[in-house]
Formats: structure tokens, C-alpha cells, sequence
């Protein structure tokens, strides 16, 4: 079938281009993500081998669904998503951590590559292509509100079997949180010994061995279930041996296992992983293998669209970049700060300075951290966490982590949040802190906590991230640009008007604003 006898060579590829180049713009925004987030660190691979898998079926594609459909609809969705991409485009710079954003966006893309191959080949093309396609979404973090849920389970079980499994072993252990206490020392259970980042780059490798060997979708369905129990049950034999380490041998011998039990993990969940696909594989009865059918005749070709409208919507697609640039450039206004620093010279003579744990680092991405400790006046201990952040969209991605969301997870209780302590210097930096009443592991603690950027964008007010926030954000030019982060806690305070009165005199000795010099 030879739907347009005089095509020439270029209209398959620029056909081809459009819906690519829309996936390729969505891979632009992800890959800082995939970059900076281990957990979605697979992601990097998946255009390419998403790419093998549509190579694959192309060789076996059926034959185009004779169709008298008017290119008007696909124009017409065309039209709408390049539209779409605009605002899209604004409002992601200012929420890169926004995974909504980026979900709709892949639906938006899927909806035209469907919308493409409806034109060129009909519903078998659909049916044929749609499988490997859907394999890009895999690219696509999870959206935080069923991430979360997941992650909170995944931590709370394992920590809960790995707690039972020691005791029964003859190790003393506690849960409190998502921590294992032991007689010597503490077990975390966070992100990494959930399962929740060999879960997702595992359903993703499953899903891909199942279209790679085009199993039934009952079997692909048995594929995906069981990557997820071999995640789960690996990361707990994971969990339990750090356990055990840190009861015998200390925390120091846990640090040095916690990286390579992970690697092992993700290891071992894929080679179980291939061997209950080749299991299947023996076990079909089909034996179609990953490609079937007859070579295609050499005239063998699919109804195209004309290439000058193409050309005109790649190059209305590309045009967002600048779009979103010259958007923020007119919409940031200057400020009188661009940053400030902590002296911690005058701080405390005798401050103490402790490595931050590598975790913290890859969850929040910051550029530059100190960790202090020191004592006085009285019986006052103090710990503070200062994190600067360079890059905005860094800065984006390591969202809000906030002391009522993470302290909780270390088995401390939120007794009371006070309202906000405000500090101004001579200069005028202002300083907003929240304020929290924690009690747990035998301690009280007050924690003040604070974070500034120089577009002053108010985190003090917003306990989590709001959708109109963020278009507010975008309307005002808000990249969260010179991010800066202090966190401080106070032991052994008596009362809060206590710890609150040896803070202001802290913040006062060391606060230093460094003025914007083009403001």
C-alpha cells in the first residue's frame, strides 16, 4: 500500500520529529532530576531503550489501516498542546520538583504520538506501537502524592520486620519511627533500605523484559508484581544485615556495608528478575520470541502529513526556551540581598563542625553545608544545619523538607509548632523561623528553622507546596534562586522564651547580609 506516491525523503522524518521532538523536550525537563535524584537516576536510560523496543516493532508493523480521516483533528490537538507547552514551560522553572506538571505533560505527549500514528497507519498502528511507547513513561518520577504513601509504608513494614527478625535472632531491637535502636547504637530505615529505589527501576526493567519478549499482558502483569516482592524482600535481608552489623560490629562497619548492600540489592532483584522471565520464556507456548511476522513489501509506506506545517510546528515547539527565559528576565524583580552567611567564629570559641551524612546531601542537593555543635550559655546545647544552595532548579528539586515532616521519621514527636520568631538585621535582612516543640529519645528540643532566597519568597507561610502557589510563584518570577537553609536545635532549654532569647543574640553576633551590588 503506497498511501502517497510522491513523498519525499525528508516528510517521513520530519513526520517522525514532531511527536519525538515532544518527548525530548520532556526528557530536557526530567533530566536534572534523573541527575541529581539517584532514586530516578534508571531514568537516563529509558529514551534509549524505549527507542530499541518502537526499532523492534517497527520491523514487524502491520499494514496501514485504510482510513479517509481528515488531518484537521491532529492539527487541531497539535495546535492546543504547542499552546499548552508555553505556560507549561513558565511554570516548571519556577517548580521543577512540580511532578504533576510533568505527568500532564507525558499525557499530552502520549496523546499526540497516538494521535500521529492514527493518521499514519489507523488502529492497528495503535495497537501495534502503543506498548513501547507507553514505555517512556517510565522516565517520569512519581507523582509525590502516591509516592509518598508508598515510601511511608514501605519504611514503616520493613522497619517493623527487620525489628521482629532481630529479636528473634537475639539482637535487642526497638522501632521508634522509621529508626531501629539497638543496645549500641541506630538503624535508619529512609528511602534507600525501603525498597522504594530498586521497587522503581525494577517495575521499570520488568516492563521492559515483558515487551522485549512480547509476553501475554498476564504474564507481564506477573513480571511487574514480582519485581516489586523482590525489591521489598531484598531490601529487607538488606535492612536486617545492617541491623545485625551495627549490633555486632558498630555504626562505623554499617557505613561501609549501607552503599554496597544497596548495590547488591539491585543486583540481586534483577538477576531474580531475569531468571523468572526466562523461566517464562521456556514455559510459553508460542514461542513468538520479541519479533514476528514478514518483512514488509519495499513500497510498503504510511500516510503522511506535509512537511512546511511540521517544520512551522517544531520550530513554534522550540521556541518555549527563550519564551520562558525572556519571561523570567522581565519578571524578577532586583533585591536589596543576594545572600547572607553565618561567621561561625562568633558563634561559640569552641564549635565543633561534624561531616553531614552523604543522604541528607542526595536528598537535598545543596551546594555548600555546615553541621556545628556547641554548648552555652548554661546548660544550653545547640546543633544548626546551614545548606546553600547555586542552583535554583537544584534548589527546586530539593523541595521543602520541613522539621514537622522528617523529625517525626527519626521517632521524635511534634509536641507544639509556636508562631513565627522574625529577625531583622541593621541592614534590613529579614529572617523568618518557624518554630517547633519536639519530644522523643529521652530529650526535649526546641527547633528553629528558616529559609531565604533573595526573591523573598515565603516559605515561613506554607507548610507544604499549594498549586496556586506555584502559579503565584511563576507569575512573579520565583525560581527559589540563592536558596539558603538554617535549621538550629536547642537542648536542655527550660522553656522556649529561653532558647528564643539565646538565639537572638546568636543571630545577631554572626548574621553577615551580603548586599546585591546591581540592586
Amino acid at each position: 500500500m503506497n498511501a502517497e506516491p510522491k513523498q519525499s525523503l525528508m516528510q517521513p522524518w520530519t513526520n517522525l520529529a514532531v511527536p519525538t521532538l515532544l518527548w525530548v523536550l520532556l526528557w530536557a525537563e526530567l533530566t536534572p532530576e534523573w541527575l541529581l535524584n539517584d532514586q530516578y537516576g534508571y531514568g537516563l536510560f529509558v529514551p534509549v531503550l524505549g527507542a530499541y523496543l518502537i526499532f523492534r516493532r517497527w520491523a514487524d508493523r502491520p499494514m496501514p489501516e485504510p482510513s479517509s480521516r481528515s488531518a484537521g483533528l491532529l492539527w487541531g490537538l497539535l495546535a492546543v498542546v504547542i499552546i499548552l507547552l508555553y505556560p507549561a514551560r513558565i511554570i516548571y522553572n519556577a517548580n521543577a520538583d512540580w511532578r504533576v506538571l510533568t505527568w500532564v505533560q507525558a499525557l499530552l505527549t502520549l496523546g499526540i504520538t497516538i494521535g500521529f500514528l492514527s493518521y499514519w497507519g489507523g488502529r492497528p498502528w495503535i495497537r501495534h506501537f502503543l506498548p513501547a511507547i507507553i514505555f517512556w513513561l517510565f522516565a517520569n518520577p512519581w507523582v509525590v502524592t502516591i509516592e509518598k504513601p508508598i515510601v511511608t509504608g514501605l519504611m514503616t513494614m520493613v522497619a517493623s520486620w527487620v525489628v521482629e527478625s532481630a529479636n528473634l535472632m537475639g539482637v535487642f531491637a526497638e522501632r521508634s519511627g522509621n529508626v531501629i535502636r539497638l543496645s549500641n547504637g541506630l538503624v535508619s530505615v529512609e528511602e534507600a533500605c525501603s525498597g522504594v529505589r530498586s521497587l522503581q527501576s525494577t517495575l521499570m526493567a520488568s516492563y521492559f523484559l515483558g515487551e522485549l519478549l512480547r509476553f501475554t499482558w498476564p504474564v507481564r502483569g506477573m513480571l511487574i508484581t514480582a519485581a516489586a516482592a523482590f525489591a521489598v524482600l531484598f531490601n529487607y535481608t538488606r535492612t536486617l544485615i545492617l541491623t545485625v552489623i551495627t549490633a555486632r560490629q558498630g555504626g562505623e562497619a554499617m557505613e561501609r556495608w549501607h552503599d554496597p548492600a544497596g548495590y547488591m540489592v539491585f543486583i540481586m532483584s534483577l538477576m531474580a528478575l531475569l531468571l523468572l522471565t526466562a523461566l517464562a520464556q521456556w514455559l510459553r507456548h508460542d514461542y513468538r520470541g520479541a519479533i514476528d511476522g514478514t518483512r514488509p513489501p519495499e513500497d510498503y509506506h504510511p500516510r503522511l502529513l506535509p512537511i512546511q506545517p511540521l517544520i512551522f510546528a517544531m520550530v513554534t515547539m522550540l521556541a518555549t526556551i527563550p519564551a520562558a527565559w525572556f519571561w523570567y528576565e522581565w519578571r524578577e524583580q532586583p533585591t536589596q540581598f543576594s545572600g547572607w552567611n553565618l561567621d561561625w567564629d562568633n558563634v561559640d570559641e569552641q564549635i565543633q563542625f561534624d561531616p553531614i551524612n552523604p543522604r541528607i546531601e542526595e536528598v537535598l542537593h545543596y551546594s555548600e553545608g555546615s553541621l556545628a555543635r556547641w554548648k552555652g550559655p548554661g546548660k544550653l546545647e545547640w546543633m544548626a544545619y546551614f545548606l546553600r544552595w547555586d542552583s535554583a532548579r537544584a534548589a527546586q528539586l530539593g523541595g521543602i523538607h520541613r522539621p514537622e515532616a522528617c523529625l517525626p521519621a527519626g521517632g521524635w514527636e511534634l509536641v507544639r509548632q509556636d508562631d513565627n520568631f522574625i529577625w531583622t538585621s541593621p541592614e534590613g535582612l529579614e529572617l523568618v523561623f518557624n518554630t517547633y516543640e519536639f519530644e522523643g529519645n529521652g530529650d526535649h528540643i526546641y527547633v528553629f528553622y528558616c529559609q531565604w532566597d533573595k526573591t523573598n519568597f515565603p516559605y515561613f507561610e506554607k507548610a507544604g507546596r499549594l498549586q496556586l502557589d506555584r502559579l503565584t510563584d511563576s507569575w512573579h518570577g520565583e525560581r527559589k534562586d540563592g536558596k539558603i537553609k538554617l535549621e538550629i536545635f536547642v537542648y536542655n532549654a527550660r522553656t522556649r522564651a529561653e532558647a528564643l532569647s539565646a538565639l537572638k543574640d546568636i543571630l545577631k553576633d554572626s548574621i553577615e547580609p551580603e548586599l546585591n551590588q546591581s540592586s
